[in-house]
């Protein structure tokens, strides 16, 4: 190798080695900050989505809901719930974590789980029985946020890029993320407040409904009795006759849709006292006993002749031979029917008695002979 004179353009080895030393300390320093942003975000994007579902549940509470009573979700009447499968608040607390996965998850006794859909769905009919598909009712307050946080696992309903994260809320209204690390459920106490809560009161202004019906019928939504709803709801309305026919609405009705509509709707724009006028004629019904052999399996259905519709209908089982069956009873207006007895492909069809003012009762017996 020749030496290098003064015209020669290049680096020495040594003057190399200095800026690979220098490319790397950089090089590592933009590392570790790129590093720590990545940190900040998912624990900033954490704690957005912590004060998101804390700041929802409270408000999804404050508002009014009728939780179905099918067993989808809630106690199927009008009330202040929490999001979750039986619209109360957990049991568990901060100190109880962490907890063994064997013995506590959310598809079991964990009671506290969110579902997301009850907050992120648009109000409709039916109430999915999930945590995705659960929404609240028509003319419910709702959704309470666009999109399931991304935070959210699959048990709280986010089917698709589900995250680590199931949230939960505690016995004193906290809302905490929890995840399954290892073998243990525990929580992320970056979610824990150090606050309480938020209180989110009601609505300053709320009107009570009362509703009433005369003999003959009953008002089966909302139900009877005394309701509180925010100003402005619109409230569902279905009077159903049992022993005679609907006629209308009467008392405090201005703020009714149609007052000789059986199925209507009412505004809370005040308080109001309400009532669904039945006729009832106690002469113009007659009384039919159905007792089923307890070892029959099939349909037994009563039609009204001139209707068409259908007053009985209903699915025997087979009991223990030791038990016998409880009779069946109704009450229907006089008129023609028939009795259908119903098995796979086999029908069996007769006609009842006429019911008159002079037959006021009948009594259907169902053997094994006859089916």
């Amino acid at each position: 190798m020749k030496p290098r004179g003064t015209g020669d353009k290049g680096f020495t080895l040594v003057e190399l080695l200095i800026t690979l030393a220098i490319l790397a300390v950089v090089a590592s320093v933009v590392i570790l900050s790129i590093t720590g942003m990545f940190g900040r975000g998912r624990a900033e994007a954490l704690a957005t989505d912590t004060d998101t579902i804390q700041i929802t549940t409270m408000s999804f509470f404050f508002d009014l809901h009728n939780g179905v009573s099918d067993g989808r979700w809630g106690k199927g009447d009008a009330g202040h719930y929490y999001p979750t499968a039986e619209g109360n608040k957990g049991t568990l607390t901060v100190a109880s974590f962490p907890i063994p996965v064997g013995d506590i998850s959310p598809e079991s006794t964990l009671d506290g789980i969110i579902w997301m859909g009850l907050l992120g769905n648009t109000p409709g009919t039916p109430s999915g029985d999930s945590p995705a598909t659960a929404r609240p009712n028509i003319g419910e307050e709702g959704p309470y946020f666009n999109e399931i946080p991304k935070s959210s696992s699959q048990y709280n309903g986010r089917v698709r890029d589900s995250g680590p994260y199931t949230w939960i809320i505690l016995a004193d209204g906290i809302v905490v993320a929890a995840e399954i690390t290892g073998e243990y459920w525990t929580i992320n106490m970056e979610t824990v407040p150090t606050e309480p809560p938020p209180i989110i009161p009601p609505a300053a202004d709320t009107y009570t409904l009362i509703i009433r019906s005369t003999p003959g019928g009953s008002v089966i939504f909302p139900g009877e009795g005394q309701f509180r709803y925010d100003v402005g709801r619109q409230i569902n309305l279905n009077a159903f006759p049992n022993e005679g026919t609907f006629v209308n609405w009467t008392g405090d009705v201005s703020a009714i849709a149609d007052i000789n509509a059986a199925d209507t709707t009412i505004n809370m724009d005040d308080s109001y006292v309400i009532e669904a006028n039945f006729t009832y004629n106690e002469e113009a019904f007659a009384e039919v006993e159905v007792v089923i052999d307890p070892e029959i399996e099939a349909w037994i259905s009563i039609q009204d002749k001139s209707t068409h519709e259908w007053v009985l209908d209903l699915y025997s089982v087979p009991v223990d031979g030791s038990n016998h069956q409880t009779p069946t009873s109704l009450r229907i207006p006089l008129g023609n029917y028939s009795l259908q007895v119903s098995k796979g492909a086999w029908t069996y069809e007769v006609e009842l008695p006429p019911l008159t003012p002079l037959i006021r009762k009948i009594t259907v017996i169902i053997d094994g002979e006859s089916v």
